[in-house]
């Protein structure tokens, strides 16, 4: 298991990295900033490229931002 240092240093930029950054200095973080730190990290930084990561059966794999069926604000 990768542990968030070495998922921020070899991770892409994509959605989350910011999120993950901001976490590890302690800032505040939104919901859905959350969200987006908690995927980022979980698929190791996207290393295989920011795409749909299809585990379906994670709890936030409705708001993975990179889930194709993601579900809206406010549905």
């Amino acid at each position: 298991m990768t542990n968030r240092k070495t998922v921020l240093k070899i991770g892409v930029r994509a959605y989350g990295k910011r999120e993950l950054e901001m976490m590890d200095r302690g800032e505040r973080l939104t919901l859905r900033e959350q969200v987006l730190a908690k995927c980022y990290d979980c698929t190791g930084g996207y290393a295989d490229g920011a795409n749909d990561c299809g585990v379906n059966d994670c709890p936030l794999y409705p708001s993975h931002p990179y889930n194709p069926n993601r579900q809206k604000r406010g549905h």
